[in-house]
């Protein structure tokens, strides 16, 4: 099964942050704030059990340095759905 997984670093190539579709951390490997629970629902509480695994998919995480801060990024991610 893929695994999702993202990460941006600095101009220097220093890593900033990453995501693998379940959480967000910083450079440290800590949750960020507000950066955990991404795509919650029954997948994310199958897989944040073995968050290191990450939430299922292919290239359907994102992240992009914001063109109006320094210092702020946008991140896009997809989700998925079970329809019964």
């Amino acid at each position: 099964m893929l695994r999702n997984n993202a990460s941006i670093s600095d101009k220097d190539g220093n890593l900033l942050l990453f995501t693998n579709g379940c959480s967000v951390s910083n450079k440290n490997h800590e949750v960020m704030p507000n950066g955990d629970s991404l795509n919650a629902g029954t997948w994310f509480d199958k897989y944040w059990k073995s968050c290191a695994a990450g939430y299922p998919g292919a290239q359907d995480v994102m992240l992009l340095p914001d063109p109006g801060n320094d210092k702020g990024y946008t991140l896009f991610h997809g989700h998925i759905f079970i329809i019964h």
